[in-house]
């Protein structure tokens, strides 16, 4: 009998499915702990940083696409000042940088991190926001003291990490203030519809499949207080839809109507109102500082 590796709690982890990896090439199984309710791609990859040099995160967007998120990251800006009263960030896993670009472009204060040795596009022009590398295998910034006093933004980054509860152990030995998470909600209707073919099980990138209660949990363990939680809505189903006929070897043509396009994503998303709540957050504040 083994522990569960975010509430710790003891007993028998049971299978849910099986399902495809992002490359078709073989089936992953998704399975669950019955007392906190997160669900786990089995097994873990055992390479995992030769994953990422296949899928960068750093790369320019669409306008349009890159404009509506814009505004979504904006309104979670607010949302995390508004629990905070926090000017001083640091944005883990910043990809192509959108987010610390707003954060600096609304008076913020940020530090940018992750595991590219180049600068986010996004940042090019921005010398003010520095850009430091992250050690996914150490979880460690190449200043140690970086996070002190800051809130760690994890939007996206907490389900690609092999050890969540350890990650977050290292922020919080580096004084950090705030946590603010923001990760797919494996309870959200898509996953029950389309279950197999639902892509953001994204295996084997997403090792980690969270809900409300199993973030709860984990802070709950690394004596992290929970501060507020919800839930956003992003444009997704196309990518369900497009996932199915790629694994059904739809002739190509037909596929590409379906590509799941920064453009289309936009153009698409009145379908996630039938679909809400795919996305799920929470702020939790460092008691141990």
């Amino acid at each position: 009998m083994g522990r569960c590796g975010i509430c710790a709690a003891p007993g028998e982890i049971q299978r849910v499915m099986d399902v495809p990896d992002f490359f078709l090439e073989k089936d992953y199984t998704i399975t669950v702990c019955p007392s906190c309710g997160v669900k786990k791609t089995e097994p873990f990859p055992e390479d995992l940083s030769g994953l990422y040099k296949v899928q960068s995160y750093n790369k320019r967007q669409n306008s349009l696409f890159y404009f509506c998120k814009g505004v979504l990251i904006r309104r979670e800006i607010r949302r995390i000042f508004r629990h905070t009263q926090n000017r001083f960030f640091l944005d883990v896993g910043s990809g192509g940088g959108e987010f610390s670009q707003q954060l600096y472009q609304t008076g913020h204060d940020a530090i940018a991190a992750d595991s590219a040795p180049q600068r986010p596009v996004y940042l090019e022009k921005i010398a003010a926001v520095p850009y430091m590398n992250f050690d996914y295998g150490s979880y460690a910034l190449s200043d140690r003291g970086a996070g002190k006093g800051r809130t760690v933004v994890l939007r996206h980054v907490l389900e690609h990490v092999t050890d969540p509860a350890r990650f977050l152990g290292k922020f919080i030995e580096d004084d950090a203030a705030f946590f603010y998470i923001a990760v797919p909600n494996t309870d959200c209707l898509e996953q029950k519809v389309f279950r197999r073919y639902y892509s953001t099980w994204y295996v084997p990138y997403h090792l980690w499949h969270f809900n409300i209660s199993s973030l709860r949990r984990l802070f709950e363990r690394m004596g992290i207080e929970f501060v507020a939680g919800g839930y956003d809505t992003i444009p997704t189903v196309l990518m369900h839809v497009h996932f199915y006929m790629r694994d059904k070897k739809c002739p190509e043509v037909v596929r590409n109507l379906f590509a799941p396009t920064g453009g289309a994503l936009v153009v698409t998303s009145p379908l996630n109102l039938v679909f809400p709540n795919n996305v799920v957050w929470v702020i939790g504040k460092n008691v141990k500082r």
